[in-house]
């Protein structure tokens, strides 16, 4: 069984690329379907909370920042490197 959500991600990763693409599409399916329940003003409220959650997470120091220049040079690699 799974333990994680990295021990998930690794084993996503090592998938072929078809694999990895049709499982992502399912995903994204999935978060569709959930949403397509939820009014407008519902999503908006969920993502206020969400922004919230963070922003306090980021204040309190739960969570922490990533310098733009670290962001764009992750972005920059290839995917096989990541």
């Amino acid at each position: 069984m799974i333990s994680t959500y990295h021990d998930l991600l690794e084993q996503v990763l090592r998938l072929p690329l078809q694999d990895r693409g049709t499982l992502a599409a399912l995903v994204i399916d999935s978060l569709d379907d959930a949403c397509e329940s939820l009014s407008q003003e519902e999503l908006n409220r969920e993502w206020e909370a969400e922004l919230q959650e963070r922003l306090e997470a980021y204040r309190s120091g739960r969570a922490k920042g990533i310098p733009l220049q670290e962001v764009v040079r992750r972005l920059s690699e290839p995917l096989d490197d990541r």
